[in-house]
């Protein structure tokens, strides 16, 4: 038989098909691999660091757990400079943590960036302004007043910061991620969820 799953659950039913000695074969795309080895202008990357964005191409999902105060929106940055070509969606659920980034982003010298909260106007956002990829840094709040199976393959990357928010399969986070069909998705969080349902 053939069938279509998400992929996030390809390698549940791989191990499933092997228990049970079914045949397993799926079509898939090649990985998202990065344009350029990451660089922040006047950051050095940390061995730990360094690790753990090794890790993105390698896995393309996935939380990164990373201590409080460890540099997770320099993680972030480190991924946008990575894939230059790639339209990005940093999201997390603060106006300080979307301020911190976007902030942070603009000193680094991303161009295209574009903040979405705080009482944004979404009409304001313009997703092609003519100079290729756009990085959008948004609060869930107000990315989830977009109509979000309409931008469903608009972005490369998700990087959802303090990912221990996404609590239970009805959030607004996941929500997003499951009308996304982005192949790198990553959370980044100092304390990953312990109960299975919000892994």
């Amino acid at each position: 038989r053939n069938g279509r799953f998400l992929t996030g659950l390809i390698p549940r039913i791989d191990q499933y098909c092997q228990r049970k000695n079914i045949p397993f074969v799926y079509d898939h795309l090649d990985p998202l691999l990065p344009d350029k080895d990451p660089f922040l202008p006047g950051i050095t990357f940390r061995e730990d660091q360094l690790k753990l964005l090794s890790s993105i191409p390698l896995y393309q999902r996935g939380i990164i757990k990373s201590p409080t105060g460890s540099g997770k929106t320099v993680l972030a940055g480190a991924v946008c400079s990575m894939y230059t070509r790639s339209n990005i969606l940093f999201l997390c659920n603060t106006l300080d943590l979307l301020n911190q980034t976007y902030e942070a982003f603009i000193e680094w010298g991303f161009g295209n960036v574009v903040s979405l909260g705080g009482g944004a106007d979404k009409n304001a956002f313009t997703w092609d302004d003519g100079n290729g990829r756009v990085i959008v840094v948004s609060t869930i709040q107000t990315f989830s007043n977009y109509d979000l199976a309409a931008y469903a393959d608009f972005f490369d990357i998700i990087i959802i910061d303090e990912a221990h928010h996404l609590s239970e399969a009805k959030s607004l986070f996941a929500q997003l991620l499951n009308r996304s069909l982005a192949p790198i998705r990553i959370g980044l969080t100092a304390t990953p969820p312990k109960e299975k349902e919000i892994r």
